[in-house]
């Protein structure tokens, strides 16, 4: 296998085994109570888990090799890091856009054809335990930058098939590993990884696209606590 298809392999494999895992964590908690917590605050905990396996596989393969983190600073190191505010908040803008244009009434999502819940909910839980919430920003943007920009488009894709596809192909399986937030995560996921897939391609390092990713956390977290404000003023 190619450099590219085994990226490709851990990168689209972890998706159906998080939702493989939920669903046995499912149908365990509806018979042991001891696993009913794990169905929905611990969700984003699991599905680290399962990204940083992902980070291991590839480091053993050979596909994370120092220079993704560091290369010879160049000016495009400096538009990276200049442009790294605007790249996060373009997906942020436009996630809170498709949200607002959505109607109340509930809609069925890729997410629930594969027999996984709406992420919102696990999300609302981690809002009570800010420690473990930041933990889990922290963690997922980490290891999403290094699978996606690092390995899968800096290294592996890019080598074998050029630019504009490896672009492309590590923006769509981004999007697709936040099919359990329904389509309007998708839409703005793929255009997160588009800009930061182009913030890696021109400074060399996935850092820059560290923090871009970073600073949509924020603005995602400045975000929830407004809106839990609001809820509980109304309240």
């Amino acid at each position: 296998m190619t450099a590219s298809a085994w990226a490709l392999a851990v990168t689209i494999g972890i998706l159906p085994a998080f939702g493989i895992t939920m669903v046995v964590i499912d149908f365990l908690a509806k018979r042991l109570r001891i696993f009913v917590p794990w169905v929905v605050d611990r969700a984003a905990l699991i599905y680290l888990g399962f990204v940083a396996a992902g980070v291991a596989v590839l480091v053993g393969l050979g596909l994370l090799p120092a220079d993704v983190f560091w290369r010879t600073p160049s000016w495009g190191l400096v538009v990276g890091l200049v442009f790294a505010a605007p790249a996060a908040a373009i997906p942020y803008l436009l996630e809170l856009a498709l949200v607002s244009a959505e109607n109340s009434d509930s809609k069925p999502t890729l997410a629930t054809a594969l027999f996984m819940r709406e992420a919102e909910p696990a999300v609302t839980a981690l809002l009570s335990a800010p420690v473990q919430w930041w933990f889990v920003a922290m963690g997922t943007a980490i290891t999403e930058e290094l699978l996606f920009r690092g390995a899968l488009l800096l290294h592996a894709v890019l080598s074998d098939v050029g630019f504009l596809p490896a672009l492309l192909a590590s923006a769509f399986v981004f999007g697709l590993h936040h099919v359990a937030f329904g389509v309007k995560a998708i839409i703005s996921k793929v255009v997160a990884g588009l800009l930061w897939g182009w913030l890696v391609l021109i400074s060399g390092t996935v850092i820059v696209s560290l923090i871009a990713h970073m600073v949509f956390q924020c603005l995602v977290w400045r975000r929830y606590q407004r809106v839990e404000g609001w809820l509980s003023h109304a309240d």
